[in-house]
C-alpha cells in the first residue's frame, strides 16, 4: 500500500506533533515492510528522509485545505495520514487524522487567535476522513460529545515512547546526571517539568506551588525544559513576580 504521512510541521517546530510525525515515519518504515511510505515533507525541510516528496503548502496555511490536495493528487496515494486535527478538501484517496486535544474548543484562552482559526477547521473537515485517530481515551470521549462524530470512526491509540528513552546501566546513569547537574547548577534533588512554554501546560500553577513551598521555608528548586511556545509571556512575568 502507498501510504503519505504529513510532516511538514518537522521543518517549523521540535515541538509535540512534529516529534510524533518523525517517530511515527522511523516506526513504520521498521515495522512495516508492506507499506511503501512516502513522506511529505515542507520544501524548507532539508533533513535526508527516505522517500520523501517536498511540498509548497506550508501547514498551518489559511487556505492549506484547499490547496494541498492539487499537490497530493499526482503522487497516486492510497491512503494519507494527517497527524495534526484537520483534513484537507476533495480528497481522492483514503485518510487518517490524529485529533491530539480539544483545548483549542475547551480552554480557548489558551491558544492564540489563528490557531483557534485553525483547529476550528477539525469538525467541518473531520467527514472527509475515512478513520480518526485520538491518542488518550478522554480526547476520543471529548471529540464524540463536543463535534457529535460516530464512536465507529474514533480509534484511540496511545503514543509510543522512542527508543533513546530507555534505562541505562547505573554506573552510566550517575555519571551523566552528575555532568547534567554541574552543567546547569542543580542540587542533588530537584523538581523537572518538560514542555513548550504555553499556557496550556499550565506552568504557572506549577510555579504558584513552588512558591507556596518556599513560603513555609522549603526551597525545592525547580528546573524547566522546554522552548518557547505562544503567549509564553504571562508564564515568565509570573516567574519574575514570584520571585
Amino acid at each position: 500500500m502507498r501510504v503519505g504521512l504529513d510532516v511538514r510541521l518537522a521543518a517549523y517546530t521540535r515541538g509535540g506533533i512534529a516529534r510524533y510525525t518523525t517517530e511515527l515515519a522511523r516506526a513504520l518504515r521498521a515495522g512495516y515492510a508492506d507499506v511503501d511510505l512516502v513522506t511529505l515533507r515542507s520544501w524548507k525541510d532539508r533533513t535526508p528522509r527516505a522517500a520523501s516528496v517536498p511540498l509548497l503548502t506550508p501547514p498551518h496555511h489559511r487556505y492549506e485545505r484547499w490547496l494541498l490536495p492539487f499537490e497530493l493528487a499526482r503522487l497516486s496515494l492510497e491512503l494519507v495520514h494527517f497527524p495534526d486535527h484537520v483534513v484537507p478538501r476533495r480528497l481522492g484517496f483514503r485518510s487518517v487524522v490524529t485529533v491530539h486535544d480539544l483545548a483549542f474548543e475547551l480552554f480557548p484562552e489558551t491558544h492564540t487567535d489563528e490557531s483557534r482559526r485553525y483547529y476550528g477547521q477539525l469538525r467541518e473537515s473531520l467527514p472527509a476522513a475515512s478513520a480518526v485517530i485520538t491518542v488518550s481515551d478522554q480526547t476520543r470521549r471529548d471529540l464524540i460529545r463536543l463535534t457529535g462524530v460516530p464512536p465507529s470512526r474514533v480509534t484511540t491509540v496511545h503514543n509510543g515512547v522512542a527508543p533513546t528513552f530507555r534505562p541505562k546501566p547505573a554506573a552510566d546513569r550517575v555519571v551523566e546526571a552528575d555532568l547534567v547537574r554541574r552543567r546547569h547548577g542543580l542540587p542533588a534533588r530537584f523538581l523537572l517539568t518538560v514542555g513548550t512554554l504555553s499556557p496550556r501546560k499550565n506552568l504557572v500553577t506549577l510555579l504558584e506551588a513552588v512558591a507556596l513551598l518556599k513560603g513555609t521555608g522549603r526551597r525545592i528548586p525547580l528546573a524547566v525544559v522546554g522552548e518557547h511556545g505562544w503567549l509564553y509571556d504571562e508564564t515568565l512575568g509570573r516567574i519574575d513576580r514570584l520571585g
